[in-house]
C-alpha cells in the first residue's frame, strides 16, 4: 500500500486499515461533510495556522504537513510539548475548589481550544490526532471534556421587577403564584411573602397590583420574588 510520505506532519485518524486511492486535498466545504473534524481542524489552524499546510484526506487519515523552515524548527516538539503541558495543567485545575478560570490556569492558552476540540471529538467520534515526524508517531492527548470545568459563573440572571400581576394561579406548598401581565409567572415563597391565598385573589382580581422588587430568574418564564419586594395594591373604585 503507498504512503504518503512527509517529513512532519498532524495526522487525525478516523478510520483503521482504510485503502486509500490518491491524496485528497479538502476544501472548506469537502471538510465540512465530515461531521465533527471540521471544528478540529479550525481548531488546528486557528492555534498553530502558519505552521500547517493543506489538510490532505489519505485513506482513514487526514493529515496537514508541518512546514518547517530556519524559524520553525523544532516546531514539533513545541507543539507536543505545549498541548502535553496544557492538558496536564487543565486536569490539575479541575480538582481544585473553586477551581481557576481556564485561562488563569493554564500557561499557553492559545491551547485550550484546540484541547477542547480534541476533547469533543475523541468522544464523540473517538478520533484520535498524533504528530508524526521522520516515522515516529506522538499521540496528542484528548483530555476528558471534565478537564473543561471553570467557577461558576455569577448569577446574573437576578433582577429587579416592576410589573403588574393579573392572575393568582394554583398554590404550591411553600409559595404562591402570580401571572404577571408580560404572561411570565412570579413564585412569592410563603417565608417571605405570607399572604393568604385569598388575599392575593382580592388584591389581583379585584384591584390592581404590582409587584416591585428583586426576583431571580429560575425557569423559562419563572422568576422568584427574592426577599424586600411589596405587592402595591389600587382598589377598583
Amino acid at each position: 500500500m503507498k504512503t504518503l510520505k512527509l517529513p512532519q506532519s498532524i495526522r487525525l485518524t478516523f478510520a483503521h486499515n482504510a485503502n486509500p486511492g490518491e491524496p485528497l486535498t479538502l476544501d472548506e466545504d469537502a471538510t465540512g461533510k465530515l461531521g465533527h473534524i471540521p471544528k478540529l481542524l479550525r481548531a488546528l489552524i486557528e492555534c498553530y495556522g502558519s505552521r500547517l499546510g493543506e489538510p490532505t484526506l489519505w485513506g482513514g487519515d487526514i493529515v496537514m504537513e508541518i512546514c518547517s523552515n530556519e524559524d520553525l524548527f523544532d516546531v514539533t516538539e513545541s507543539i507536543a510539548n505545549e498541548l502535553a503541558l496544557t492538558a496536564q495543567e487543565l486536569e490539575v485545575n479541575a480538582m481544585l475548589t473553586p477551581p481557576l478560570a481556564l485561562t488563569q490556569a493554564v500557561k499557553n492558552t492559545h491551547c485550550i481550544d484546540l484541547l477542547r476540540a480534541l476533547a469533543t471529538t475523541y468522544e464523540k467520534s473517538e478520533l484520535t490526532a498524533s504528530l508524526n515526524v521522520e516515522g515516529k508517531t506522538i499521540e496528542l492527548p484528548h483530555p476528558k471534556l471534565s478537564a473543561f470545568t471553570e467557577p461558576k459563573k455569577p448569577d446574573n440572571e437576578q433582577r429587579h421587577l416592576r410589573v403588574s400581576t393579573i392572575g393568582v394561579c394554583i398554590p404550591r406548598q411553600e409559595a404562591n403564584i402570580l401571572l404577571l401581565g408580560d404572561l411570565t409567572f412570579l413564585e412569592l415563597p410563603t417565608d417571605h411573602y405570607p399572604q393568604g391565598i385569598d388575599d392575593l385573589v382580592e388584591k389581583v382580581v379585584k384591584g390592581s397590583t404590582t409587584f416591585i422588587g428583586p426576583a431571580r430568574l429560575v425557569g423559562k418564564n419563572v422568576y422568584r420574588a427574592l426577599p424586600g419586594g411589596t405587592l402595591q395594591t389600587q382598589l377598583a373604585l
